[in-house]
């Protein structure tokens, strides 16, 4: 080879490199999963590299000085969402559908059945979430007319002894299941039919041992928020804030009294953390949340009540005025979805009455109405309470141990369900 064929094969090579340096910069630059891909061969790895090329989803400023005094004196966050709306639920496609296996289908419902234990977060001051209690909300733990702490010793007697009238009456073949069975032979009869119509049913209840309101609301909360975040990265987006907050919701859901989650489900408005939760959520659309209760009251009521928490609530549960001393003290939330609450509480009360009219409420309240529930303060998506009865209601009792009676009222919380999207 001479020197002019070896001069030329190095401007060949140098020429090729060159088209291969800029070839992997364009590569980088416009398809970097292509890229990538190429030079990545960890699995975990690779993962984690195509994430860090993904646009961060822009958020609106989310410090607590954006808060403002609402008509109230209370510091309330604005209204406006913070996320930008990248979950698109289009329920225009559910008006009109007909009562069959399809008419729910891509509507998931979380199922809450049973007793709930409420995580009273009460931190000591400079001690985020520290101290936690818990009480009964279904056994009422207080005496009615003293307001004293009931005793346990007492409480458990008279369980053991509504165990043994239970077992009385189911052996002389009264009853058709004892009442500590109600509400879990009644989950399965609502699952089954709202399944039938076509809705996915998620029992949260099956997900956690804890019976704690927060508890159940963790498991909505995980699952949206990782439902998001993997649409996120359909679009090329991610959401840092939101993946950095989800291993403290999944640890909620069995850990509800570690300092890192009762940081996040503040004891009075919402954190910054819980307030990005929320505008998540308030995207779903499609989701519905259902607690099924026995109600623990005392009085002299009885009957069926439709409940949820909404904005009216809302606007003075938050703090006057910030404090380091008191971490457990936020601004107020105000964008919960109240009116649909209310329309699905009506459909359940209204349904519920008409099917079984010896369940409708007698007392000094209202059958429905908007109240102090802490899975509805900690969730944003269409989230109604139904207390099927009061547990300290005889009458409420025979009733509800009847099998065509629990059918009949999960007939009507299903057929509310579907009125709820299929209604014109």
């Amino acid at each position: 080879m001479n020197q002019r064929k070896a001069f030329l094969s190095l401007k060949l090579l140098l020429l090729l490199a060159v088209l291969l340096l800029t070839g992997g910069f364009f590569l980088r630059r416009l398809r970097p999963d292509l890229y990538l891909a190429a030079t990545v061969k960890d699995e975990d790895e690779l993962k984690m590299a195509k994430l860090s090329t993904y646009e961060e989803l822009p958020l609106a400023e989310n410090d607590t000085s954006v808060a403002k005094k609402n008509d109230r004196g209370i510091l309330s966050w604005p209204h406006t969402s913070m996320v930008t709306d990248y979950h698109k639920a289009d329920l225009s496609l559910y008006k009109g559908r007909s009562r069959n296996e399809k008419a729910l289908e891509g509507i998931s419902i979380f199922l809450d059945v049973g007793e709930s234990e409420v995580e009273d977060v009460q931190p000591s001051p400079g001690k985020a979430g520290e101290g936690l209690q818990k009480k009964r909300e279904d056994a009422a733990a207080t005496d009615p007319v003293t307001g004293f702490p009931l005793s346990p010793y007492s409480t458990q007697a008279e369980e053991e002894k509504s165990d043994e009238t239970d077992e009385s009456q189911e052996k002389a073949g009264k009853p058709d299941i004892p009442k500590s069975q109600i509400l879990p032979v009644f989950s399965e009869q609502l699952q089954s039919r709202l399944e039938a119509l076509g809705a996915k049913v998620i029992t949260t209840r099956s997900r956690t041992e804890q019976k704690g309101d927060l508890s159940q609301a963790a498991v909505l909360a995980s699952d949206i928020s990782q439902h998001f975040v993997q649409e996120l990265q359909e679009q090329k987006f991610r959401c840092t804030d939101l993946e950095t907050l989800i291993p403290t919701l999944m640890s909620a859901v069995n850990h509800p009294q570690e300092a890192a989650v009762s940081a996040v489900f503040s004891a009075n408005g919402a954190s910054p953390e819980l307030r990005l939760l929320l505008d998540v959520e308030r995207q779903y659309t499609d989701v519905l949340f259902l607690s099924l209760r026995l109600s623990g009251s005392k009085g002299k009521e009885n009957g069926l009540r439709a409940l949820y928490f909404g904005d009216s609530l809302a606007a003075s549960s938050g703090a006057a005025e910030l404090s380091p001393e008191r971490p457990g003290d936020q601004p107020a939330y105000l964008a919960y979805g109240s009116s649909s609450r209310r329309r699905l509480a009506e459909f359940i009360e209204r349904n519920a009455r008409s099917l079984v009219p010896e369940i409708s409420y007698k007392g000094n309240r209202q059958a429905v109405s908007e109240e102090a529930l802490p899975a509805g303060r900690f969730t944003n998506v269409t989230a109604v309470q139904v207390d099927l009865g009061f547990s300290s209601s005889e009458n409420d009792m025979k009733i509800l141990v009847r099998n065509e009676v629990r059918e009949s009222l999960a007939d009507a919380i299903a057929g509310a369900c579907f009125q709820f999207y299929c209604e014109p």
